[in-house]
């Protein structure tokens, strides 16, 4: 290897100063060989047409002497006058117009543009002593008319099977401790992190990765850092619950990889980049590293790797496993905060199959502090840019809203399996400010992300086709974040899609006649006639809530904690509210059972149900909690309240559509204009209808919506009113200064109950 200097000899070598010796022709393959004095070289360029176009050379020397191939230029073309280009520089494939694609197969090459000229080159400096043959890496060009960018996927999908990602959980201990480098301790609570997200939390976590920074991998084995078999212990932990240990480590260190491999049983692999300038030093180490993941994929075929800080290509993809950009880059282009800045330039270097290392929730101990603001938004996005959720940092900030919300998006993810690792780019251009995103679309199904990438709001016309569905069917689009929507989309038309500065909208797709039925019939609201709802407040003498002291109880076959109290008589009528916050054991209300293996620290009673008549209003009753294995002395108190609400009710006979078979109530809190947070106002979640004398559990869902449980608050009826009912009353508990929102609508054409969602 070597680079040209001032004294260098160097010699432009061109077709026009070869002579043409031979050409052959074979199958849609012709071979164009060429003959130079001096230096004495035979040069042959191979061209192959088939569906894409695909060129190669062979150098042979055949002189005395070395000959150094600095440059090589596959392909040099003059565009079109006002020809549109996007993408090419180092590594990425150069879209032109409408008409196609022009790249090298090769990480470190270039697709450079001088004035009207398109050239594709790269830089080997390689030296060819003599007898010696060089083959050159191959330049693609396709022709394809129309979506060029379509087209280089699919190529890229066909012909590499690592384009094809399945999902999957990362953690790294990425931010943790860079100064300092891993230790026993830093180690220890950040692999307990990794288990807690896949046992505890439910998130599929597959690697746990050790981010080395700029130390060498051996440093795993210091006795200091990891004393006795320590290091061991802690890959047995994660062993047992199923992670295989990976590691993020300096391309210098790539001597030392394959032994590193072998002796931790390594599953992932992330080699970074040493930093370089020079094209040439540039693809010395990328052809260095393509030798050492050839070795290390020999040895292991199973692992997976991938590389950052090299040029990002998609033709990693021919030797590696994803191609990562570096983390923490700012936007130079403003942006409201330090997260919208990272997630807006990690789409703009997004091109193919780029990658990246996921959401932050924390601080780096070597840059900024992020905390898990807007840290959602930038998970939907990374989901949807790489098909995996890669997770590091301080999980024990996030709360119980924040753990069901990654277990929705677990849970929605899967259920598109088929569409997963199929990254499609919708709507307009990052580049542009244009309202932009990502689907993951199969037959018409699937999930799509879009953004608004500037300071003001926007409306975009959105067609089935632009997020990749048959426009000839009836589609549902169903908005699953930040609040929930539901848009139909009739066979040609579209929806007008309203989105805020900077906001990310996350969306599920499907062909679905029923679904648009239903979405359709909400138009029909606006003939019915408004239900009255009025609220129902307690007398202003009535005393708020009753407090009690329990009492211990102990017995041979276990203990119980028990209180008498008198409930008001001014409370009959009212939901009741019984605290239990802190206590343990199954309740007894004038000893019959009202609960096991409580899931909630609180008991709703509404008034007409069975449990509700046996409190004797007026009149002593009996508490207490049983346990069987608990016996614990110390007390508690135990807090029973009324519970103001709303009101609405409706009979057969005032309907304004007898005829109509179904109901739907959808019944929002709102403080401030904020959905509440479940996890804060638990008792939310106990609306209720009563139906003929029969009181009804709420889908905790909107209509036919696999809901994101991200702190909006709501409660949904479906009511099948076929038959001979004669009265309806939905009773809405009320919250300390909340408003709600009541929904109604009605359909003749649907059955409520073929709706109910479990999930």
């Amino acid at each position: 290897m070597g680079k040209p200097s001032d004294t260098s000899p160097t010699v432009e070598i061109t077709p026009q100063k070869c002579k043409l010796v031979a050409v052959s022709v074979d199958d849609g393959k012709a071979a164009l060989q060429f003959h130079h004095d001096k230096p004495e070289l035979r040069i042959e360029l191979q061209v192959m047409a088939d569906r894409y176009l695909s060129k190669q050379i062979t150098i042979a020397n055949l002189g005395d002497k070395p000959v150094v191939v600095f440059d090589i230029v596959l392909e040099r073309f003059r565009l079109l006058q006002g020809t549109s280009l996007e993408g090419g520089g180092r590594g990425k494939p150069a879209l032109i117009g409408d008409t196609g694609f022009a790249t090298i197969e090769f990480p470190e090459s270039y697709a450079l543009v001088d004035g009207e000229m398109l050239s594709l080159e790269y830089y080997p400096a390689v030296t060819l002593r003599p007898g010696e043959v060089y083959a050159s890496e191959r330049a693609l060009l396709g022709i394809v008319g129309n979506l060029p960018a379509d087209t280089l996927l699919e190529f890229i999908r066909s012909h590499y099977p690592q384009a094809k990602r399945r999902f999957g959980g990362y953690y790294s201990t990425r931010g943790a401790h860079e100064l300092e480098g891993p230790r026993l301790q830093v180690i220890a609570e950040q692999a307990q992190h990794a288990i807690d997200l896949k046992r505890n939390w439910r998130i599929p976590t597959q690697y746990f990765i050790i981010d080395l920074a700029d130390l060498p991998p051996t440093l795993l084995g210091d006795e200091e850092r990891f004393p006795a078999d320590s290091f061991d212990q802690i890959r047995g932990q994660l062993r047992v619950s199923g992670i295989k240990l990976g590691l993020s480590t300096a391309a210098k260190y790539a001597n030392l990889l394959e032994e590193v491999v072998r002796q931790w049983d390594i599953g992932l692999l992330i080699i970074r980049a040493t930093e370089t300038r020079d094209k040439y030093d540039q693809f010395k180490a990328t052809s260095g590293i393509l030798k050492v993941i050839e070795a290390l994929k020999s040895a292991s075929p199973e692992i997976v790797i991938e590389v950052s800080g090299f040029a990002e290509s998609p033709w990693w993809l021919k030797h590696a496993d994803a191609v990562i950009r570096p983390d923490n880059r700012l936007a130079d282009e403003p942006a409201p905060s330090l997260r919208d800045s990272q997630i807006f330039q990690a789409d703009l270097q997004h091109e193919l199959f780029v990658a990246d290392e996921g959401t932050q929730i924390c601080h780096s101990d070597c840059s900024f502090w992020l905390g898990k603001v807007l840290w959602r938004k930038s998970a939907i996005m990374s989901v949807m840019r790489t098909g995996r959720l890669f997770l590091s940092g301080e999980l024990q900030i996030l709360d119980e809203d924040d753990k069901l919300f990654l277990q929705r998006v677990v849970q929605v993810r899967n259920a598109y399996s088929k569409s997963i690792g199929v990254v499609q780019n919708v709507l307009g251009s990052p580049a542009k400010r244009e309202v932009y995103g990502y689907a993951s679309v199969a037959d018409g199904r699937g999930l799509v992300a879009v953004l608004n990438p500037s300071w003001e709001p926007k409306t975009v016309s959105v067609k089935a086709q632009d997020f990749y569905c048959n426009p000839d069917h009836r589609n549902v689009c169903i908005q699953l974040f930040p609040h929930t929507e539901a848009w139909a989309m009739l066979p040609g038309g579209d929806f007008h899609l309203h989105i805020n500065p900077w906001e990310v909208r996350w969306f599920e797709v499907a062909p679905s006649q029923e679904h648009v039925e239903l979405l359709e019939s909400r138009t029909r609201r606006v003939e019915n006639r408004s239900i009255p709802v009025t609220e129902v407040a307690l007398p202003d003498d009535a005393q708020p809530e009753v407090t009690t002291e329990l009492e211990y109880v102990r017995f041979a076959s276990g203990c119980m904690h028990r209180c008498w109290q008198t409930i008001p008589r001014e409370w009959e009528a009212f939901p009741i509210y019984v605290d239990l916050k802190g206590l343990v054991g199954s309740l007894y209300v004038n000893n019959s059972l009202y609960n096991t293996g409580r899931d909630t620290d609180f008991l709703m009673l509404y008034p007409w149900t069975e449990g509700y008549g046996r409190l004797q209003f007026g009149r002593e009753n009996l508490f207490y909690l049983a346990n069987r294995e608990n016996d614990d002395p110390s007390g508690g108190k135990l807090v029973v309240k009324p519970v103001p609400y709303f009101s609405s009710s409706a009979c057969r006979e005032d309907w304004p559509h007898p005829g109509d078979c179904c109901m739907v109530v959808i019944i929002r809190y709102l403080k401030q204009g904020e959905p509440l947070r479940l996890s804060e106002y638990p008792e939310v979640a106990q609306c209720a209808v009563w139906l003929d004398g029969t009181w009804m559990e709420p889908y905790r869902v909107p209509p036919l919506v696999p809901r994101i449980r991200s702190g909006f608050s709501w409660a949904v009826f479906m009511l099948d009113l076929e038959g001979d009912w004669e009265c309806v009353r939905i009773l809405i508990p009320k919250i300390a200064d909340c408003d709600y929102d009541v929904s109604f609508f009605l359909t003749d054409r649907l059955k409520a109950s073929s709706y109910a969602r479990t999930d």
